[in-house]
């Protein structure tokens, strides 16, 4: 979990300044709204990229998909949740597992 990366005073500025983290070339599926435990206010994006190779990631070339969880917690500070996997090593239903698991406080 990423706190404090913008002075963003909205779930939706949280996600615009969130999507900048995002690598550069990546396909980025918009915002939308998503119900995250302890949060009145929460955006989900989903991305892909083509993985670089560098360090322990994937190998150069295989897709990644992503997903980045971002809003304001109880104290009005941004929060952002990522995850990634290579395309096929996450099932659907584990995404959204990990995604409900999500809890901000």
């Amino acid at each position: 979990m990423q706190l404090g990366f913008t002075e963003a005073r909205s779930a939706e500025q949280a996600a615009i300044a969130a999507e900048a983290g995002i690598q550069v070339g990546a396909d980025v599926g918009g915002q939308r709204e998503v119900e995250l435990s302890g949060t009145d206010d929460a955006r989900r994006m989903d991305f892909t990229f083509e993985a670089t190779g560098e360090g322990d990631g994937p190998p150069e070339g295989a897709r990644v998909e992503g997903v980045v969880l971002t809003g304001l917690d109880s104290s009005e500070q941004t929060f952002a949740v990522r995850i990634d996997a290579q395309r096929g090593k996450l099932s659907d239903a584990d995404l959204q597992r990990i995604v409900a698991s999500v809890e901000v406080r």
